[in-house]
């Protein structure tokens, strides 16, 4: 499984120009929408005011996550996120 830079370049407006590194993530199923757990092959598109974009790739499937800011360590460390109860 390979994603390259050039098969998501002008994927997404605003984002012309890929030019991070595939990275592999793994995201946690109790974050990840239903039957997207597991691990991907992503490539982050770029950052905006409200979040960043990546273009991951898992099993021929190809879809773009939109994290908020703050929150890119889902995909770019595979955090865990918790919630404290106070």
């Amino acid at each position: 499984m390979e994603l390259l830079p050039k098969s998501v370049s002008g994927l997404v407006s605003g984002y012309p120009d890929v030019t991070s590194k595939p990275f592999r993530a793994i995201l946690h199923r109790s974050v990840a929408p239903k039957d997207f757990g597991g691990e991907w092959l992503c490539t982050k598109l770029g950052c905006g005011g409200w979040g960043c974009a990546y273009c991951c790739e898992q099993s021929g499937g190809v879809v773009v996550f939109k994290v908020p800011r703050g929150y890119e360590g889902i995909i770019e460390s595979s955090d865990i996120l918790t919630v404290s109860e106070n």
